[in-house]
């Protein structure tokens, strides 16, 4: 594979995982609302917090542990109750023309959002134990380990981006629309986040039983 290859590789896998919708997405929009414009970015780093020792990780091949020892079943079910939590703000949204004054609560700190909803969130774990772990095999086919790390750049700035431009959208909604569209969309945006909690819950539970 040419490393021409290899950068368009990492683009197209990226966006199966950094475009997917999810508790980050759902959470970019609303920090837009209540923490500002930009908050996205923040989010990105919080996730990238906890992403790179992963990638790290797997590409020297400790991650195997985890795999193995059944932790993504406690890791879904822990997840899914954290998701009922950053759940609740969202049904009790109020709206406000003073960005301040919304900035309360878990949503107050978006780095934390960002590190809590990538850490336990089992899909991905388990994207970068399946999908992602073939992207790295191909880094470290192409480039050797020597760039592995650098090469990580062209994987993360798409989170950066696609979850800058949520928060954007939420914020640009705060400024466009009246308390109750604002209001109905933060309770969509509550609804979409107890659907990935419970699926959390369901599937860390059938892989205790199975």
């Amino acid at each position: 594979m040419s490393i021409l290859a290899l950068i368009i590789e990492i683009q197209l896998i990226t966006m199966s995982g950094a475009l997917a919708p999810g508790p980050l997405s759902i959470a970019s929009i609303y920090h837009g609302t209540s923490t500002g414009k930009f908050s996205g970015l923040k989010i990105a780093l919080g996730h990238t917090i906890v992403e790179f020792p992963l990638y790290i990780l797997i590409g020297f091949g400790l991650i195997k542990l985890i795999w193995f020892s059944g932790v993504t079943a406690y890791l879904s079910i822990i997840g899914g109750i954290a998701l009922l939590y950053f759940t609740i703000p969202l049904f009790k949204y109020q709206h406000s023309s003073n960005l301040s004054a919304a900035n309360k609560g878990i949503y107050a700190r978006p780095i934390l959002t960002g590190i809590i909803l990538s850490g336990l969130n089992p899909y991905f774990i388990i994207w970068w134990l399946t999908v992602g772990a073939k992207l790295i095999l191909d880094i470290i086919e192409v480039l050797g380990y020597g760039l592995y790390t650098l090469i990580y750049v062209l994987h993360v700035w798409m989170d950066y981006a696609w979850l800058l431009i949520l928060s954007y959208l939420g914020y640009s909604s705060l400024k466009a629309l009246s308390s109750k569209y604002i209001k109905i969309i933060s309770i969509i945006l509550g609804i979409l986040m107890l659907y990935f909690a419970f699926n959390f819950i369901i599937d860390g539970i059938r892989a205790l039983l199975s």
